[in-house]
């Protein structure tokens, strides 16, 4: 008797878990898929429009904690991510005019060039013509001329500026670039101050590469 009932408790045990467990996948499920579809939602656009948003205060609102530093910048993490980025971070240089601040993600790495090309191009055409709103300023539109990549070449950079312009983004420049890296092709996405000194941080923009 004693056998019968300890088998019949147990059979409600297995019951009640599996009735639970049905609860929480019904229940989690739905969370699931909103949260995939939120993150879907959220294009690089918008993402890189958050970063954007907080470049009148030099980036200060999204810095996150120190990664690094030498004599000619110190990182920091990003408290954001952007869509599709593989890392991010923020960089502050001591130049000989101030604090120069920038913002790079490493988009994409691979040793195939054809991959990187297709994303570099990708990238290229959801930025070009975007419309992007720096908070309380104006909206702006990004503007910048997209040139096929070719294997020969190991550096390829489109150089974005917002128009109009005005004392916001004067000297802000933004550049998507595909740069070989042995052994592989590297996708970046940078924002930077553009002013005299920007020649110690990321070079020219009238270099001949």
């Amino acid at each position: 008797m004693r056998s019968e009932t300890y088998a019949l408790f147990c059979a409600q045990i297995r019951t009640m878990k599996r009735r639970i467990l049905m609860y929480v996948m019904l229940f989690a499920c739905p969370l699931f898929s909103r949260a995939q579809m939120d993150m879907a939602a959220v294009s690089l656009k918008n993402s890189l429009e958050t970063i954007l948003k907080d470049y009148p205060n030099a980036f200060r609102n999204l810095m996150g904690e120190e990664q690094g530093a030498n004599p000619q910048f110190t990182e920091f993490a990003c408290r954001v991510p952007l869509t599709g980025a593989i890392s991010t971070h923020f960089s502050r240089f001591n130049t000989p005019n101030g604090n120069v601040v920038a913002f790079e993600a490493l988009m994409l790495q691979s040793e195939d060039f054809k991959v990187a090309a297709a994303k570099y191009k990708s990238i290229c055409s959801e930025l070009k013509k975007g419309i992007f709103k720096m908070g309380q300023h104006r909206p702006y539109i990004m503007d910048g001329k997209f040139v096929p990549p070719s294997e020969e070449k190991a550096f390829h950079e489109v150089i974005y500026t917002l128009l109009p312009a005005d004392m916001i983004v004067d000297k802000l420049k933004i550049t998507v670039a595909l740069d070989y890296v042995f052994p592989s092709w590297e996708v970046r996405i940078r924002v930077y101050d553009k002013d005299a000194d920007n020649k110690e941080v990321y070079g020219d923009e009238d270099d001949d590469y």
